[in-house]
């Protein structure tokens, strides 16, 4: 995370790594940490799927993956 003196460019994405099985229901997530137009967002649904937001499909994943929130 960023310290208080620590400037960040307009834009700047810090990803922070969780697990999967320790978001909550309807968090907001990524596989990827990039900003490709492939590394679309999901939605948790439960414990082991999750909704592909962009092509709005349920996907099943391991509650130990290893996925990403956006901080700006």
């Amino acid at each position: 995370m960023s310290g208080e003196g620590d400037i960040k460019n307009a834009g700047d994405i810090e990803w922070i790594p969780m697990r999967f099985a320790d978001l909550q229901d309807n968090d907001l997530f990524w596989v990827e940490k990039s900003r490709s137009i492939q590394n679309s967002p999901f939605r948790k649904i439960n414990d082991e799927t999750a909704l592909h937001l962009r092509e709005q499909r349920v996907q099943r994943l391991v509650p130990k993956a290893m996925v990403y929130l956006k901080e700006y």
